[in-house]
């Protein structure tokens, strides 16, 4: 197999790419910080412990729940944007992905793939559980589409 394709920048694309990385994070922080917050509620509701510090700590654990994850993806697109925006050329070949771009060139062997995640838009290669390479189909011609999910259909060696 020997693909390759040219990935123009698209700030929506690396927000729905950094939400489908970060998400599995930010859920379990989502969910204790909530458990804080609702815990805090509790103590003042069922104590005389009301203190404005309390009510405040309170009020910031579910604040900071509800924003953590759009403040986290702009992060990434922030600090991500200014690498990605000339774009980045990716080549999939029988050894591995590769992603070439002006200031950067990373490459991942097959064997460090641990999942595949299909989505309708892309395949996310994750490499780890915050390393991810993101195939997008909408580059690949119908061709290079089948062959690359034939290919990743095949069981790859451990």
């Amino acid at each position: 197999m020997q693909i390759s394709m040219w990935v123009p920048y698209d700030e929506q694309r690396l927000r729905r790419s950094a939400r489908f990385v970060l998400r599995s994070s930010m859920t379990r922080l989502r969910v204790a910080t909530l458990v804080v917050a609702l815990s805090g509620a509790a103590v003042m509701l069922l104590t005389d412990l009301g203190s404005p510090t309390l009510l405040g700590a309170t009020i910031a654990a579910a604040c900071v729940a509800l924003v953590m994850e759009p403040v986290a993806v702009r992060q990434v697109v922030r600090t991500q944007g200014a690498v990605m925006r000339p774009g980045y050329q990716m080549t999939l070949d029988d050894a591995g992905v590769e992603m070439r771009g002006a200031a950067f060139t990373t490459r991942f062997g097959w064997p460090a793939l641990e999942r595949i995640v299909e989505q309708p838009d892309a395949w996310y290669l994750m490499f780890g559980k915050m390393q991810t390479m993101v195939v997008y189909k909408e580059f690949l011609t119908p061709e290079q589409g089948a062959e690359f999910s034939a290919f990743l259909s095949w069981p790859q060696p451990a």
